[in-house]
Order: structure tokens, then C-alpha cells, then sequence
């Protein structure tokens, strides 16, 4: 009866314009730490590869969800790493100590690997659970629909023209 719940995704019209005010923020928050804490800079930019990988495959409207989990999960876990980076000094000496652990490189990349399980894995299953619902809702609905007809006669179903 109802196959098709959700509406067909709107057209891609490209960037957005507002992917150049990310572009300036990103430029004025990474360019003074380039300069003022260069091994902090160089493990960020090493650790979140993924999300600039997820970034630069062109999110279309309807992908950018995939961006946002990729970089929030990769975010967390480059966190640990980059606060014992800081706390060890964030020279150029604790940043080798800290890349030459595969346990850092692990931690890093396996939580952005779950944000893209999870970008790719729920949205098929809650739009089954919410096709689910949506279906067992009209289910009912039709159940009550002939109750009112038992109960009232056949003419509640027929359209009174004017």
C-alpha cells in the first residue's frame, strides 16, 4: 500500500557557499597553531585524514552525514593521543614517541572507522524501523476504519458529492 515513504532526494547544485566560511576558519585556526605549535599541527592533520578523505569525496546534499560521523568519530579518537601529546610537552621528540605507538595509530583510525559503519548502517535500519512503524500505524488505522463500518453501515465509506 505505502511503498514509498520518504520523498526522492533533491538535485545536487554543488558546493554550498558556505563551505568557503569553513575553509577561513579552518585557515585562521590551523595556520597560527602551524606556527606556534607545529607538532600539535602536523598530528591533527596526520590523525584526521580520514574525515579530510570523507571531506574531499564531495558530500552531496544528502552525504554529508557521512562527513559529520566520519570527522566527530575520528575527532574522539585522536583526543587521547593529542592530550598525552600535550601533556608530554608537544615538541618535536614526544610527537615521534606518540606517532611510533601503533596503538595510537589503532585508536585514530579504527574510531573512524565506526563512524563510517554507523553513517552507512543506520540510516537503512531506522528507515525500516520508522517503514515498520509507519505501516503497523496504518494497519491499525484500517482495523478501526472497518470497525466504523460495522458499526455505522456502508454509506460512511461513499463521498457525498454537492
Amino acid at each position: 500500500m505505502v511503498d514509498n515513504l520518504y520523498p526522492p532526494p533533491p538535485p545536487y547544485r554543488g558546493p554550498s557557499p558556505n563551505r568557503s566560511g569553513l575553509g577561513l576558519v579552518l585557515l585562521l585556526t590551523l595556520v597560527p597553531m602551524l606556527l606556534i605549535a607545529p607538532a600539535l599541527f602536523i598530528f591533527i592533520v596526520v590523525g584526521m585524514v580520514p574525515t579530510f578523505v570523507a571531506w574531499a569525496m564531495g558530500p552531496s546534499v544528502g552525504r554529508i552525514h557521512v562527513v559529520l560521523c566520519v570527522g566527530s568519530t575520528n575527532f574522539c579518537g585522536v583526543m587521547p593521543p593529542l592530550i598525552h601529546l600535550i601533556r608530554s610537552g608537544h615538541d618535536m621528540n614526544a610527537l615521534t614517541t606518540i606517532m611510533e605507538d601503533p596503538f595510537t595509530w589503532i585508536i585514530m583510525y579504527s574510531a573512524s572507522l565506526i563512524g563510517l559503519v554507523l553513517a552507512f548502517l543506520l540510516p537503512p535500519l531506522l528507515g525500516g524501523i520508522v517503514r515498520a512503524s509507519v505501516k503497523r500505524k496504518i494497519k491499525d488505522q484500517q482495523a478501526k476504519q472497518q470497525e466504523m463500518v460495522q458499526e455505522w453501515g456502508e454509506q460512511i465509506t461513499t463521498r457525498v458529492m454537492q
